[in-house]
């Protein structure tokens, strides 16, 4: 079996759409080659690349086995695929039996079946919330499907919204989770972050500042904090996004210019070292489709406390405090009480460890393997 897969989210800092795209890459670059696969034969992997610029990084980031097709602009194949479907993955790469794209649009097969991975629905539900380009993404779903596309969801609860969303029959929405990395618990946090936190309590939120991420009512749960809390930090690591502008105006509106520290896009070894020094993770955001953040703080040992937006519920279980999304003082109460009941965030902490090994990159490769199969025929 031939796969084309898009790996163009593997350029530059990694998302969790790039995360994704890392793991399964890696997964499928390797199955049917270690004597625990399930195939006589390794399945073949082709990269598929929308970008000019990042051509270079990819072919460094692929392994060797894995050719990279021709590349074009992302903008020039997507301004393309609004009205044709050309150019065709088949086109780019050679035959394919199967075109999958990770990051909510899909190539035209030219002939081989067509999966996109939509990760979340805030481009059809929220189109005010995300940049120019995501609005794109239900037109060209559209178009997908009415060429016979399926769809891959991260979750059963994002199923659900698929199928209401975009009128589409439940046999062609298929949920695969998604799995969690471990933070390295030998991770050092840099000297210029340990320099700024400065060695005070802090709680960290993960993720690019995008209005989805609901961070302004994150400092605003903060703020109802800090009276009690007086050495405590709000720790943001994510790269700056269309959500800064507001984020900017809440941390004036609260006052909480000296509270709140803004680390950009973090290294692996930073996140790690974050995730697990942090007193709690919390998520403040309105939708998730699956929700890597509190599993990893899971991972890490650590209290997650979060808005129930989406698949957050399905996929934390028992294992968080879990608040409406929209609440702040709900937030900061949920904050607090895993800050001040020494027991209460024990529990959390051993609920968390036996949580997040529900979910495994192995299983997700498998399991998107199966889904390629049943596919083809």
């Amino acid at each position: 079996m031939r796969v084309g897969l898009d790996v163009t989210p593997l350029v530059g800092p990694l998302s969790g759409v790039g995360v994704f795209t890392r793991r399964l890459v890696d997964g499928l670059g390797a199955f049917g080659l270690d004597d625990d696969a399930s195939t006589d034969e390794p399945l073949e992997l082709v990269g598929l690349a929308f970008t000019a610029r990042g051509r270079s990084e990819l072919k460094e980031l692929l392994p060797s086995r894995i050719p990279l097709a021709r590349p074009i602009p992302a903008r020039v194949a997507r301004a393309a695929w609004l009205r044709t479907d050309w150019p065709s993955a088949t086109s780019l790469a050679g035959p394919l039996d199967v075109v999958h794209g990770t990051n909510f649009v899909v190539p035209p097969g030219g002939g081989a079946r067509e999966l996109v991975t939509i990760h979340d629905f805030g481009p059809w539900s929220t189109p005010e919330m995300v940049s120019a380009d995501a609005r794109d993404f239900p037109p060209l779903a559209a178009r997908a499907i009415k060429r016979g596309a399926d769809v891959h969801v991260l979750s059963d609860f994002v199923a659900g919204v698929a199928a209401e969303e975009l009128g589409l029959d439940r046999d062609r929405i298929h949920p695969v989770g998604i799995g969690v990395d471990v933070p390295d618990p030998g991770a050092k946090l840099s000297e210029l972050l340990t320099a700024r936190i400065k060695g005070r309590p802090f709680v960290l939120a993960v993720g690019s500042i995008v209005p989805r991420k609901n961070f302004p009512d994150l400092v605003r749960a903060f703020a109802e904090l800090t009276a009690d809390h007086r050495e405590l930090l709000l720790v943001i690591a994510g790269g700056e996004n269309i959500g800064s502008e507001d984020l900017d105006e809440a941390i004036t509106t609260h006052r909480m210019a000296d509270r709140v520290l803004r680390t950009g896009y973090v290294t692996d070894a930073d996140k790690a070292a974050l995730l697990r020094d942090a007193e709690v993770v919390a998520s403040s955001a309105l939708h998730e489709g699956f929700g890597m953040v509190p599993l990893e703080a899971m991972a890490a040992g650590t209290p997650v406390v979060a808005a129930a937006g989406g698949a957050i519920p399905e996929v934390c279980g028992d294992a968080a405090v879990l608040v409406e999304p929209g609440d702040a003082m709900a937030l900061a109460a949920g904050i607090d009480r895993a800050l001040t009941d020494e027991e209460f965030a024990s529990d959390l902490v051993t609920s968390g460890y036996e949580q997040h090994p529900t979910y495994s990159w192995p299983t997700m490769v498998r399991e998107m393997v199966q889904l390629y199969e049943r596919l083809t025929g």
